[in-house]
């Protein structure tokens, strides 16, 4: 599993599944909001979003480990939106963090930023 996502990871999150802009380094940019969301969610014990988002990859990589369940194609089907919420989710949480610290512009311009290279 592990080579063949560091093989696809390119294809599978950026060409393939969510289309996002490879621009301004947002490949590297992408896996910060995924673990940032997913990480604030445990921190504030939101298991609905934990269930919604993160169960279903999990169903689905069990499935693949045992053989039941093609992998790519059957991803891109099911796991958008997981995906989806948990960029959203993350985008927000950054954005509130640097709204209240530094200005609401900081937030506002980050939020722009994920505009920009979520479409």
């Amino acid at each position: 599993f592990a080579a063949f996502f560091k093989t696809r990871y390119n294809d599978l999150f950026f060409d393939l599944m969510l289309y996002i802009s490879k621009s301004f380094g947002f490949i590297y940019i992408a896996p910060f909001i995924f673990i940032i969301a997913i990480a604030y969610a445990i921190y504030k014990k939101q298991y609905a979003i934990l269930i919604f988002t993160c169960l279903p990859v999990l169903v689905h990589l069990a499935l693949s480990a045992l053989k039941i369940y093609p992998f790519v194609y059957r991803l891109i089907l099911y796991l958008v939106p997981a995906f989806i919420m948990l960029m959203a989710y993350g985008t927000y949480i950054i954005a509130a963090f640097l709204a209240k610290r530094l200005h609401l512009v900081v937030g506002g311009l980050f939020i722009l930023f994920c505009c920009y290279s979520f479409t």
